[in-house]
């Protein structure tokens, strides 16, 4: 999973990692938001979605 804020201009490439990456379970999210993802006003829908991705994932283990 990978996650960037489309206002982020200190930290880029997340669209280059998410295709350049060879796993078949990959998701890259893309928030209106800076780089601090975890501290931003989008930080409510960052953990619900990192949360749901790794629940859905674990949910394919059992």
């Amino acid at each position: 999973m990978a996650l960037q804020g489309r206002k982020d201009t200190l930290v880029t490439g997340a669209e280059q990692l998410y295709k350049n990456a060879n796993s078949t379970e990959k998701t890259l999210k893309q928030y209106d938001a800076l780089h601090d993802l975890l501290h931003e006003r989008e930080t409510p829908q960052v953990m619900n979605d990192i949360v749901e991705w790794l629940n859905q994932r674990m949910a394919n283990l059992s």
